[in-house]
């Protein structure tokens, strides 16, 4: 499982530059490889005004998902 940076602790939500630097990805990949999956709804995130917000629990069961696939 993903550490949370402390900064980030008790946050339910954050943007994708944020959500680049919890999993220690440059905000370029972010876009590139893991918006696809928000845009489909497999990463939950929601608008508030023009702002995108990635759902923190959200992108940390993807990633653990993920993580077991490639195990598999």
């Amino acid at each position: 499982m993903i550490d949370v940076p402390a900064k980030f602790a008790g946050q339910a939500a954050v943007s994708p530059d944020e959500a680049a630097e919890i999993l220690g990805i440059s905000t370029s990949t972010f876009y590139r490889q893991i918006m696809p999956h928000v845009y489909s709804n497999t990463i939950l995130s929601l608008k508030i005004g023009g702002a995108r917000r990635i759902i923190v629990s959200s992108l940390l069961a993807w990633v653990e998902q993920e993580t077991q696939k490639a195990e598999a």
